[in-house]
């Protein structure tokens, strides 16, 4: 009987022992498939709004949609590139001036600023060296810059009673042109060949959104950006 046991036990670590280097073996496997470059798409769901000697904001959602390179010099560094169309621009509260008047519809949480950009993120990317998670799992972070480009910006005050807002043009009030700044941290797994990517992202304006002293008296305030990035990359 003592024997038959001892027998089961050599028998039971030898398959162990097989199955360990099995794993170990397709962890092997799994790294050599990462590769150097990378190519995708990306949406990012976001919170913008303009901070600094303005009226009072609040934050908006705001959407974007990108296609990306990301190319890797070692398993832990690289650089990716992107181009992409970004929505910006902050929510104004409008104290409502005629609440002495009953009956009056609230106004204070109506406006909209809606800037439409051209983005151009440059980022310098560092990752774990190696996977976590059972091999599947890296961790990555990411900063740069983005050169940004104004395409269009629009006023709306939102009429809730009957569904005709109010649209103003404000393009040339804008600023055309302005250089964010962007850092981002978050994970990416590894699906074959492929990589999904989730991250959490800031991104800070450096210079006043607005160019019209006579529309904007006394004002200036910077693009505050921040939010979630969900990428595929094949």
């Amino acid at each position: 009987m003592k024997k038959h046991i001892i027998v089961l036990i050599a028998c039971s670590l030898f398959i162990a022992m097989q199955n360990s280097y099995a794993q170990l073996d397709s962890l092997n496997k799994r790294e050599i498939q990462f590769k150097k470059f990378y190519w995708g798409i990306q949406l990012n769901n976001l919170w913008s709004s303009v901070e600094g000697n303005t009226p009072e904001y609040f934050y908006k959602p705001s959407l974007g949609y990108f296609i990306k390179g990301e190319y890797y010099f070692t398993p832990f560094l690289g650089i990716s590139v992107g181009a992409g169309y970004q929505q910006r621009g902050t929510g104004v509260i409008n104290r409502n001036k005629e609440e002495v008047v009953l009956g009056t519809p609230d106004s204070t949480y109506r406006e909209r600023l809606r800037f439409n950009y051209l983005d151009i993120p440059i980022l310098l990317i560092l990752r774990t060296p190696k996977p976590i998670a059972g091999g599947d799992v890296r961790l990555v972070g990411s900063f740069g810059i983005i050169p940004q480009k104004l395409i269009s910006a629009r006023d709306y005050f939102h009429s809730v009673e009957d569904g005709f807002h109010k649209i103003t043009e404000v393009t040339e009030n804008i600023q055309k042109n302005d250089m964010a700044l962007t850092a981002s941290v978050g994970a990416e797994l590894y699906a074959g060949s492929n990589l999904f990517q989730v991250r959490l992202v800031g991104q800070w304006g450096t210079k006043s959104v607005y160019n019209n002293a006579t529309l904007y008296p006394g004002y200036s305030g910077k693009n505050r950006v921040y939010g979630v990035q969900i990428a595929f990359m094949f």
